[in-house]
């Protein structure tokens, strides 16, 4: 489902009972998470693309490409049907309602599979999935609006018993309090602000067009460099742009207070992504430059990984023909973390180590990336 479809079906709701308003708002949430925001970030990657296409060779633009529709189609999903069960219960003393629902969801989409003791991704599979949700609604007029969404609690998938003891503790439970679940302390249920897709994880800010720099290995480090802060700002401006598309989508469903929470969150993210990514810089230097190709080392600080260029003379131009970034698993060693690289554990085979020593994260401490990674 797009946006403007998501948006239609919010405006198409019924509000006039507690069930009917968390029945819209939940379909709203399925039909954004299965469908329309897999379809947003195809197109954010799709401009990130656009402003770094120039840097690249032919040959690396023509694999991105044929990557990133391999990468669609395996992370298309769709609803093929659904059942929503909602139980609401007395009202409380402030007059607010609480319903619990469980939908019953039928998919189409990419599902993990297990071969031996490793992991497969199936794209096109059918597959199910519940969800379990409790809201919180309050009376506006004549229409009742959704003052809080609370998920299932993943330690107690929603019992609230603790799930070492069963929640029947013979003795002194260290994982839970008088056989309640700590991670929700016994409620079953925890706030899930996550679900509703209001954040900002990149820098949002200006974007300048000019032509690069490519008339040397180290003019086109530089351009990368900043052609990556370029590719965080587009990623940026999405983040807001779709979180507030998610906010007017909410509107009908969400109680003044809920949305003025959403709201003050996304500015507080924008604030909080301007000032991270101000103090950090991407700095690049040539690190060996024979046979027409350069291999150019970008260095940065806090959390900024350290990128690897492959660059490739074409005509008067240095273009970019791979692209790696430093594993953050095992910090450029090239090692297994669980077993320091000895490819043992317990004088048993490590499980962790993709071959015998070697980190499952990356091949010699560098993976292959394209920036930022969508």
């Amino acid at each position: 489902m797009t946006i403007a479809a998501a948006l239609l079906l919010a405006l198409a709701q019924d509000p006039s009972t507690p069930e009917k308003t968390a029945e819209g708002f939940l379909r709203l949430l399925m039909a954004l998470e299965n469908g329309g925001e897999s379809a947003w970030w195809r197109e954010t990657g799709a401009q990130v693309e656009k402003a770094l296409a120039p840097l690249r060779t032919d040959e690396l633009n023509a694999e991105i490409r044929d990557r990133r529709a391999r990468t669609a189609a395996a992370t298309a999903t769709k609803i093929l049907d659904a059942t929503y069960r909602l139980t609401a219960d007395a009202p409380a003393a402030d007059g607010s309602v609480t319903v619990t629902a469980k939908v019953a969801l039928s998919l189409q989409g990419t599902v993990m599979k297990a071969e031996g003791d490793r992991f497969e991704l199936v794209p096109g599979q059918k597959h199910d999935q519940v969800v379990a949700a409790r809201l919180v609604l309050e009376r506006s007029g004549a229409s009742w609006l959704v003052r809080e969404l609370r998920a299932a609690c993943w330690s107690c998938s929603g019992s609230g018993a603790c799930r070492k003891c069963a929640g029947m503790p013979a003795g002194p439970c260290k994982a839970c309090t008088n056989g309640r679940c700590k991670s929700c302390s016994g409620d079953g249920y925890r706030a899930d602000v996550a679900r509703l897709h209001v954040w900002v994880r990149y820098p949002v800010g200006d974007m300048v067009e000019r032509a690069p720099d490519l008339s040397s290995p180290a003019a086109a480090g530089r351009e990368y460099a900043d052609a990556v802060r370029r590719a965080l700002t587009i990623a940026g401006r999405r983040d807001r742009e779709y979180s507030e598309r998610n906010i007017a989508s909410y509107r009908p469903f969400l109680a003044p207070a809920a949305i003025k929470a959403l709201e003050a969150k996304l500015a507080a993210d924008i604030e909080k992504e301007k000032a991270r990514h101000a103090k950090e810089t991407l700095a690049a230097a040539c690190v060996e430059e024979k046979d027409g190709e350069a291999l150019v080392q970008l260095a940065g600080e806090d959390k900024h990984p350290t990128y690897r260029i492959l660059l490739a003379k074409r005509g008067a131009a240095w273009r970019l023909s791979f692209e790696a970034a430093a594993c953050r698993l095992c910090k450029t060693t090239g090692k297994c973390g669980t077993c320091s690289g000895t490819g043992k554990a317990a004088d048993k085979a490590c499980s962790a180590c993709a071959d015998p020593g070697a980190c499952i994260g990356c091949r010699g401490g560098w993976r292959e990336w394209t920036a930022p990674g969508f």
